[in-house]
């Protein structure tokens, strides 16, 4: 069976044996976005996702959950395309200090066909230390980026404000060393306003990326995503 098929639904199943032995967070959502970008480019070809996640916390910190996104990786015209993105992840955080936590992930991403006619399955492991509810900054590296036999690493700094009781600004602003297997390094950057509410969010933001280098040799996969000019993007989730 195909690794898509079992490790999200073990998790899934892992989430809610767990649940049911301790008192502990469960929480899920279903996400309507006008475009999934992730780390400088776009994972839907700019074109709006249904994404859904389910999240299970444990007191100690330990946290595990499945996160699935529509896809277009601009290669809808062969019969092999990935439109499914399966994320099944498993994470723990801790306090440092009063003021600043920490936190380690592993995720596992899983296509439900190939990208450009590659199986592109692959794996990123982060590490992130937030200080109070204000400031994040977060390293991440891929030990095989869409398997193309090239470690990528991404860099990411993020602030938060609360507005009022409900709404928080915040914006990014990250670097992509991504070159060796989709062409291009980038710098991103995003700003906006979130409206939180019990049962769902509404997320309206500002984002944009640009090429920073580039490498001298082409790449002999075809998937090179092109940078995002200014637009903005609105994203609207129901959970619980």
């Amino acid at each position: 069976m195909s690794p898509i098929n079992w490790l999200p639904c073990l998790v899934f199943t892992v989430i809610l044996l767990m649940h049911s032995l301790a008192r502990a967070e469960l929480s899920g959502s279903i996400t309507g976005t006008t475009d999934y970008i992730g780390y400088g480019y776009s994972k839907s070809d700019g074109d709006p996702a249904i994404q859904t996640y389910l999240d299970y916390e444990h007191p100690s910190g330990l946290f595990l959950g499945v996160f699935t996104s529509s896809v277009n990786f601009s290669d809808r015209n062969r019969s092999d395309h990935s439109s499914v993105e399966i994320t099944p992840y498993l994470g723990w955080h801790f306090e440092l200090t009063q003021d600043w936590r920490a936190q380690v992930q592993w995720q596992r991403f899983l296509y439900d066909d190939k990208i450009f006619g590659t199986d592109a399955d692959y794996n990123l492991f982060s590490s992130s230390f937030h200080y109070q509810d204000i400031l994040s900054v977060t390293f991440a590296i891929s030990d095989d980026l869409y398997q193309q036999d090239e470690i990528a690493t991404y860099f990411q700094l993020s602030g938060r404000y609360p507005v009022t009781d409900s709404i928080e600004a915040s914006t990014n602003v990250g670097y992509s060393l991504t070159k060796k297997s989709l062409e291009y390094d980038y710098v991103f950057w995003n700003a906006g306003f979130t409206w939180f509410h019990p049962y769902g969010s509404l997320d309206f933001r500002y984002v944009q990326s640009k090429f920073v280098n580039s490498t001298a040799e082409n790449t002999l996969w075809p998937f090179d995503p092109h940078e995002i000019d200014a637009k903005f993007v609105f994203t609207i989730s129901f959970g619980f």
